[in-house]
């Protein structure tokens, strides 16, 4: 990543700049907080450990998920929220500056001219590394919470703006009229891990009444997916329960959004299925955190059409490789995805060093006498 790293070090006006048109642009009310040497200092410390985190092998981000509170990373992002919470920010706040931080690092990579496939490694690195920034904060938060707040304080924030609990009953029976009506499977909690929400499609695909899980706790959503009560994905928001990360074949955190995949046998009448799980926390207009949501998607159909798709392109190399031509496969951009062995001989570059890079940059055609370079027509049509 030494290209990474060096673009890191001599762009850092360029990353202020771009930090600052962003928070200019969100409108949030945390922009009046800062000023230029602010951003500067913002910079400095998040490219100076990021620097780091790249060069010292034994702090690569080879995951896309934290799971110890301990990782100096998740740390760091700690230490930073208590810095930014004593300048007026809530955790919203805080984590929407640190997005507009990683976005700066992402428009840093998207302006150059690095090949494909290491833009895409330098945008791997950038999310995990924010991601373990942002799992920091949240278990920050959590244990801040847990410490500080009164009963009196607690019941403010679970009524919030509501002056009765007449009016906050009428507000729960609205959300649920909300998500009621959703095509996805979605429920939400409370930040006591007790449902206050479960949808139609909820229904639908449990077989479990609303009536029959609204106001329940103790984990009683997990219920009908594993047929007991445990940490499931809405969980791992403010957790790192191995348990709980056990069950998803991959997961992925975006800011305060996890994104899962798991496949439950005994689901669907012992069928078996794939779903794909979306996690989020709410935050209240103060941006004091009051629950989350989760929405559950049925994905068995797509991924045996994948598989499918998988095996058909399988056959396809295997005919490919049986061919005595040279045979090479690009996509619509002119990017080569389908290299056989013949193809190797001829160009001298091996299918690995050929599949994502420009046609052009593998393969040229020359001009029988004058040896100069023809046009090639499959890069311009």
């Amino acid at each position: 990543m030494e290209r990474f790293v060096n673009s890191i070090e001599n762009n850092e006006d360029w990353l202020i700049i771009t930090l600052m048109t962003y928070v200019k642009n969100s409108g949030h009310e945390y922009t009046s907080l800062f000023d230029k040497e602010d951003f500067h200092l913002a910079i400095a410390d998040f490219s100076f450990l990021f620097v780091k985190v790249l060069q010292d092998d034994s702090l690569a981000l080879n995951y896309s998920y934290v799971n110890t509170a301990k990782d100096p990373v998740a740390t760091f992002g700690k230490l930073n929220a208590q810095n930014y919470l004593q300048r007026g920010m809530n955790c919203k706040m805080i984590l929407c500056f640190f997005n507009s931080i990683r976005q700066s690092f992402i428009d840093l990579v998207l302006q150059t001219r690095w090949e494909p496939d290491y833009k895409k490694r330098c945008q791997i690195q950038i999310l995990n590394f924010f991601n373990c920034i942002d799992f920091g904060i949240l278990l920050w938060a959590e244990a801040q919470e847990e410490r500080s707040v009164t009963n009196k304080e607690l019941g403010k924030q679970v009524l919030g703006s509501y002056t009765s609990r007449e009016e906050l009953i009428m507000a729960s029976h609205q959300l649920n009229n909300i998500i009621g009506f959703l095509p996805n499977a979605t429920f939400i909690i409370d930040k006591h891990k007790k449902v206050i929400a479960w949808n139609k499609a909820m229904q639908e695909m449990t077989g479990v009444a609303k009536e029959d899980i609204l106001d329940k706790g103790d984990y009683a959503y997990s219920v009908p997916f594993y047929g007991k009560p445990e940490p499931i994905l809405i969980d791992l928001l403010i957790t790192d329960d191995q348990q709980a990360l056990g069950k998803y074949i991959k997961i992925e955190r975006q800011g305060v959004v996890l994104i899962a995949e798991s496949f439950l046998p005994a689901f669907n009448n012992e069928r078996g299925a794939y779903l794909r799980s979306k996690a989020s926390l709410l935050f209240d207009d103060l941006g004091n955190y009051i629950g989350a949501i989760e929405t559950i998607y049925d994905i068995t159909d797509f991924k045996r059409v994948e598989a499918a798709l998988h095996k058909e392109k399988e056959q396809l190399a295997i005919t490919l490789a049986s061919i005595g031509d040279a045979v090479i496969v690009v996509d619509l951009k002119g990017y080569v995805t389908l290299f056989n062995q013949v193809a190797e001989t001829l160009t001298g570059y091996s299918r690995t060093e050929a599949i994502g890079q420009p046609l052009g940059k593998i393969f040229n055609i020359l001009n029988e006498y004058t040896r100069e370079p023809v046009e090639n027509r499959l890069i311009k049509y």
